[in-house]
């Protein structure tokens, strides 16, 4: 597993949950040898998933050898051959189909609204949720074919938030399902920032004018005028009310 580039590799004989608690940093992969290997690592999953004291990356249980034990079943193999199944299994929930986060366009971008948003990454969307809860009318100008942001062009299988959950919960924006069933938490992975935020552009869809460019803002105290070249139609103004 080291020469796969897993982060650490512990051997545990035993009940291991103790030593494996405070692992939220990388994606944890429990690998059970053997019949009883296998319990004792499904037996250590279900504690780390009953344990509410940090929020803690998905974690991955393998067994080897052993069926009829939860988790992804692997025959006994040479060691190159597990390893490589092991860091598979491990790595699934760590990627994001980025094609989610494309958004078809609903139609050109209107010649008048009260608010122009510039850009779909994470502040633009929320933005234009809240104006839009708050009444006004709103275009979101994406030069990009999808949204996220710089999320969606820079973060990888490893990339996680540096702060706690409040600077990047979107349970409020996206529904009282998607809350419920919403990704975010505490160091959020990129996948799961990405899944969210693709919830959060789906609801926006009809807001949100991909392959837009913004040019130029004329005007002032309000009044202003947004000129724009689209990607799709022909190069136009967008006048803020």
């Amino acid at each position: 597993l080291k020469g796969l580039r897993a982060h650490f590799v512990e051997v545990f004989v035993g009940d291991c949950f103790e030593a494996l608690r405070w692992a939220v940093d990388v994606p944890l992969a429990l690998v059970g040898i053997g019949t009883q290997g296998a319990r004792m690592a499904e037996l250590t999953m279900q504690r780390l998933g009953r344990d509410r004291a940090v929020a803690r990356r998905p974690s991955t249980l393998v067994t080897v050898g052993a069926d009829g034990i939860g988790g992804l079943s692997v025959p006994r193999g040479t060691a190159a051959d597990v390893a490589e199944a092991v860091r598979d299994a491990a790595m699934t929930s760590t990627s994001f189909d980025k094609r989610s986060l494309v958004l078809p366009r609903c139609g050109p971008p209107p010649e008048q609204v009260d608010v122009v948003v510039v850009g779909a990454g994470l502040l633009g969307m929320i933005t234009a949720k809240r104006c839009l809860d708050a009444g006004f009318t709103v275009a979101v100008l994406e030069q990009r074919p999808l949204v996220g942001g710089i999320w969606s062009m820079y973060a990888n299988g490893t990339s996680q938030v540096n702060s706690s959950e409040g600077g990047y919960c979107l349970k409020e924006f996206i529904g009282e399902e998607g809350g419920k069933n919403g990704d975010n938490r505490d160091h959020s992975t990129a996948a799961e920032v990405l899944r969210d935020f693709a919830k959060l552009g789906e609801s926006l869809k009809r807001h949100i004018f991909t392959q837009v460019k913004v040019v130029k803002v004329l005007g002032s105290a309000g009044d202003y005028h947004v000129l724009f070249q689209d990607g799709v139609g022909p190069s136009a103004a967008a006048a803020v009310a």
